[in-house]
């Protein structure tokens, strides 16, 4: 019986009867219903079976085994197995370029032991011509004798000579690697030309499988027509399984159910999950009411710095929203009016076409000069009339010239009127659109004569004169209200816009932060934009709040680098002094010195023009008269460079103001004078820009006592014209006669407290008015923000802390200074890298494998590149053989040409062993400076690096000799005794051979002509290759075995062992010098020491002060 297996299982029995059994993977589908019937009872299948038989032969067609199928599935496994050739191939390449490049680099150490040997001989033929002149010179009696000179010379020479030995060796070993590395290049390039025909073969069964697939759809062709006669024969069948379909529509029945059962509780599953995203939302909702409540609740805040309640809020907005809408429908009764004026203009146009039509029906029989000029004037009184009703329509442009203006021009027009009888053209109708008016009193004078001439031309300038009349009162009236309409919609639109200045520059609603606000820091900056910004007073200001008279004054641009002033109180009756960051050591008591100091540092930046700089000046104040507090005085904003200055001053100024006030962590000090208007002021709009909310901005108000007569500045005090978070302060400086007459400070603030004091405009304000109230308020301001600041700025040092200790672990700390401590530094140094080499060996890091590539792939290449075929040649042989014999012939075999070749074969192993010490050698070298390079802890000491190194390779050095002469003693081993059994088996082979063969070779001539027969040496040749490669299989696993052991254990177990040693002999002076450590780490460390320190006294300093 022959069974067959695939998607189903094919039994054929003896008689050729085929019977269908089909497997658990593929059951016999006889109707729809039937797919569901596969998982009823087996009784069930053994009727369906039983009546089937009829039918066997159409079922073993269609459910047999397919060949096609089998056929595609060996096809698949092979390209599988060229797949994972291919890979081999990908493998075999790279390793042939690591090949490549370890040869190139050993062509380079060639190269060079190659120069290093010329050097030698250099340095011997040099002694030996020094030698020569030394016999030549010898002559004179008293000269030493030659062997004192000779001595020190022939022992220079035995050193070059014995240098010159080593290199040789070297340069031997080294080339006797680059023929293994050639004959592993050979092998591999035979490796490719297989993968490319395997690739080629891969190609092949690619075409194949195509033309397969083709004879796939032809048999699926026949599968279908196949299937229709099943489909028929399903039908015949279907009849005779009527109770099969009732068990089956049960079976349905139970499944619908269960498939109900399951939707609903996959229904009722995803439901439960709605309800917890829902539930999780809910969640979310009510903590984010919850975070916006109480953010309301806390923080929104009204003009006096109160809670306002949302209520009030949502009060306001909702009135706000009226006035809005208020707004949009006076604009749609403004396009109303726009849409009935158009109305009328095409009344007017109608109008104008009957009469005019009128006028050409009643004239077409006359062309006198009168009826053209009454017609040319009529078109011109009617555009004029059009143009003024179009004029009249322009009533809100949305364009920048102003309503009022505009309204102006409609009714007091001041070109004249046209008579009738003036000459109108196009031209002049385009160029004055509005200068009709109209005048009822005014009288054409050309219809008198017309009536004389005709009836007809004085009954049409009488209409003509009504309609004019008519059209004149018309255009009146919609002059009245189209500027009445004009007018309220000025006033609509200038109402508008105070309301739109009151909420941009109003208070703000918002939650107002001050987090990012730095401690100790704030910013001044300039008023007014002049050209030199001098009118608004700021370095007034800035002297009234020190209460000294040292900045510098004059014409241009004086302050041309930021003035970086920080004040210091310190105790009353201690004298003043300043102080510059560029000269620390050198106090000012004089503030005439500070004030030419200042300019001389300008100068030394900037020279003696006009340019400007952002390198700051560091200027710090000492005064019981001042408050702690750190203002930046800028360069003042300008429009227009001036002569000596670049075109790009403007932006440069203006983008160095905006570098200081953007940061959110700076106080603006806004200065402008009194006696501008508030909106012009550059100052004002540059804080807005970069503070909307007005939260760090402050507003001064300087030249109070310079404004015009009758005038104030109580609007923008009080916050009215121009609202701030904080409140305007008012300050009066000194004049330039009290400059000029050198009035002192507290003169000068003790005259401003008098003004504000007596001044009926301020007096309600004095008490929060003055350059000492500024102060304070700033000062005020700064140390509560200060102490809200403190959580964020503890938190924020101890995250820096943190952030510097981390880096001076990662860069190391320093080191001690006794010899202990050093020693065992060094220790742990060494054993960090001792566990990196051994991570690279072990298989955590890469390298290891590199040296099971040396055995692996580049031995076994070595020992198949041997050259035993011309060793064992025929010719050699007989060679070999016959000078062993001597002139006395072997008499049985040829023993002793037997171990000559032997001997002479085992040789050539030395070869391939030294040249795996070497490349095992290189490899552990490059670990170790590879190791060295990934040790962390090693790279802040490169002595130390220098000195691991040297040791290493040093050990490395005594372990790759004691593995060459481990494997030069396995090759002498395998040379030195034979082993006896193997020759004696081939000597029993030989027998039954010569046994089986003896009748043919009953005709030789003799045992000698037998001897030196070529079979004879060709089966001495055969013999001994047979026992060269059963040596040469040994050695392939011995030499590693060796390699291992002498160089990898050793190097593992006991690489740095005489470093240890020689470190602890070590005196301290000499242990301080390895640890000597790059300057620039040393640095850095130094640095991030003192910064971590400065913090801690920081924290500390915060931490000691009672913040309440």
């Amino acid at each position: 019986m022959a069974e067959f297996s695939g998607d189903g299982t094919v039994a054929a029995d003896v008689n050729g009867a085929a019977v269908a059994t089909l497997t658990s993977a593929q059951q016999l589908t006889v109707s729809g219903s039937f797919k569901e019937g596969s998982k009823s009872s087996s009784r069930r299948r053994t009727s369906v079976r039983r009546s089937f038989d009829a039918d066997n032969e159409i079922i073993t067609l269609l459910h047999g085994s397919d060949p096609v199928k089998v056929e595609l599935n060996r096809l698949e496994n092979e390209v599988r197995g060229l797949n994972v050739l291919t890979e081999e191939l990908s493998k075999v390449e790279e390793k042939l370029k690591l090949a490549e490049s370890l040869l190139e680099s050993k062509n380079l150490e060639i190269k060079k032991i190659n120069d290093e040997k010329k050097a030698s001989m250099a340095a011997q033929f040099a002694a030996e011509a020094t030698l020569r002149r030394v016999h030549a010179a010898q002559k004179d009696d008293d000269m030493p004798p030659i062997e004192a000179i000779l001595a020190p010379l022939e022992a220079e020479l035995k050193l070059a000579r014995q240098e010159i030995t080593k290199l040789q060796d070297d340069n031997k070993a080294l080339d006797r690697l680059t023929k293994s590395k050639e004959a592993a290049l050979l092998e591999a390039e035979r490796t490719v030309q297989v993968a490319l025909a395997k690739a080629s073969m891969v190609d092949d069964l690619q075409n194949k499988n195509q033309e397969l697939m083709k004879q796939i759809e032809i048999c699926q062709e026949e599968n279908k027509i196949l299937d229709k006669m099943h489909r028929q024969k399903v039908a015949e069948v279907e009849k005779l399984t009527q109770t099969v379909r009732e068990l089956e529509e049960a079976v349905l029945a139970g499944g619908a159910a269960a498939n109900a059962v399951r939707d609903y509780q996959r229904k009722v599953q995803e439901m439960n999950e709605e309800r917890k995203t829902l539930d999780r939302e809910l969640a979310r909702a009510k903590v984010t009411a919850n975070r916006v409540a109480t953010v309301v609740a806390n923080e929104w805040k009204d003009a006096n710095d109160k809670v306002m309640p949302v209520k009030q809020w949502l009060e306001e907005r909702r009135f706000l929203q009226g006035e809005m809408q208020q707004l949009r429908d006076k604009l749609a009764i403004t396009e109303r009016a726009a849409k009935s004026e158009a109305q009328l203009k095409e009344k007017y146009q109608l109008r104008l076409k009957v009469l005019e039509e009128s006028l050409r029906g009643s004239s077409s029989n006359r062309s006198t000069p009168e009826g053209r000029s009454l017609r040319s004037s009529l078109s011109s009184s009617t555009s004029s009339v059009l143009k003024n009703a179009k004029g009249t329509s322009k009533s809100f442009d949305g364009g920048t010239r102003s309503l009022d203006r505009g309204s102006r021009v409609l009714l007091n027009g001041t070109s004249t009127n046209r008579s009738f009888n003036q000459p109108c053209d196009g031209t002049k109708d385009a160029e004055a659109p509005n200068s009709w008016k109209g005048n009822p009193d005014e009288k054409p004078n050309e219809f008198p004569a017309a009536e004389t001439e005709d009836s007809v031309p004085a009954m049409l300038a009488k209409k003509v004169e009504t309609l004019t009349k008519a059209m004149e009162v018309e255009a009146k009236k919609m002059r009245r209200e189209v500027a009445a309409m004009e007018k309220e919609v000025a006033a609509m639109r200038v109402e508008k816009e105070h309301e739109n200045r009151a909420k941009r520059f109003g208070n703000s609603k918002g939650p107002v932060s001050t987090a990012q606000l730095l401690a100790g820091r704030s910013r001044l900056k300039n008023g007014h934009n002049g050209e030199l910004d001098r009118s608004s007073g700021k370095s007034s200001v800035l002297e009234s709040v020190v209460g000294r008279d040292f900045l510098p004054r004059g014409s241009g641009i004086v302050t041309r680098r930021p003035l970086v002033l920080q004040l210091h109180k310190i105790e009353d009756g201690k004298s003043e002094y300043a102080e510059f960051l560029h000269a620390p050591k050198k106090r000012f008591t004089d503030f005439a010195a500070v004030r030419k100091e200042i300019a001389d540092e300008t100068d030394r930046i900037t020279g003696k023009s006009k340019q400007i700089s952002n390198i700051p000046i560091h200027l710090s104040i000492y005064s019981p008269n001042v408050v702690n507090l750190t203002l930046i005085d800028l360069p003042g904003l300008t429009k227009v460079a001036v002569e000596g200055q670049p075109e790009s001053i403007v932006e440069d100024i203006e983008n160095m103001v905006r570098t200081y006030v953007e940061k959110p962590n700076c106080i603006i000090l806004a200065i402008s004078p009194a006696n501008q208007d508030i909106a012009t002021s550059d100052a004002i709009k540059l804080a807005r820009e970069v503070d909307p909310s007005g939260e760090r901005t402050f507003g001064v108000l300087t030249k109070l006592d310079l404004m015009d007569k009758g005038t104030n500045a109580l609007d923008v005090l009080e916050g009215r014209a121009y609202r701030l978070q904080h409140p305007w302060v008012g300050i009066v400086n000194r004049s330039q006669a009290d400059i000029n007459k050198n009035v002192d400070m507290i003169a000068a603030r003790r005259k401003e407290r008098e003004y504000f004091e007596t001044s009926p405009e301020y007096g309600h304000l004095a008490s929060k008015m003055g350059a000492e109230y500024l102060a304070k308020l700033l000062s005020k301001h700064l140390e509560t923000v200060i102490r809200q600041r403190i959580p964020s700025i503890i938190a924020l040092i101890n995250k820096t802390i943190d952030e510097l200790n981390a880096e001076l672990d990662r860069i190391g700390r320093p080191i001690a200074v006794d010899s202990g401590a050093q020693l065992y530094t060094i220790l742990e140094l060494c054993r960090a890298f001792d566990r990196v080499f051994k991570e690279h060996l072990d298989g955590g890091r890469p390298g290891g494998d590199r040296i099971y590539g040396v055995f692996d792939h580049q031995l076994p290449a070595a020992l198949k590149k041997l050259p035993f075929d011309r060793h064992l040649s025929l010719k050699n042989v007989q060679k070999v053989v016959s000078e062993a014999d001597g002139y006395q012939p072997h008499l049985i075999a040829p023993e002793q040409g037997y171990r000559r070749l032997i001997d002479g074969s085992i040789s050539y192993f030395k070869g391939p062993a030294e040249a795996s010490v070497d490349a095992v050698h290189f490899i552990l070298k490059e670990l170790v400076r590879k190791s060295i390079a990934e040790t962390e802890e090693l790279k802040r000491f490169p002595t130390l690096q220098s000195d691991i190194a040297a040791a290493a390779n040093e050990a490395l050095e005594r372990f790759r000799d004691e593995s060459r002469r481990t494997v030069l003693r396995l090759v002498d081993m395998e040379s030195s005794y034979l082993t006896v059994e193997f020759f004696r088996k081939i000597h029993l082979e030989g027998e039954k051979n010569t046994n089986t063969n003896s009748n043919s070779n009953s005709n030789a001539s003799g045992p000698n002509a037998d001897r030196f027969a070529d079979y004879h040496f060709r089966k001495i040749g055969s013999n001994v290759n047979a026992y060269i490669g059963m040596v040469c299989d040994t050695l392939k696993n011995s030499i590693p075995k060796a390699v291992v052991y002498c160089q990898v254990r050793e190097a593992k177990r006991s690489l740095l062992n005489q470093f240890y040693a020689q470190v602890g002999r070590r005196e301290k002076e000499r242990l301080g010098a390895m640890l000597d450590e790059d300057p620039q780490l040393m640095e850095k460390r130094a640095a991030i020491a003192k910064r971590l320190e400065l913090y801690k006294s920081a924290r500390d300093e915060i931490d000691s002060v009672a913040w309440k």
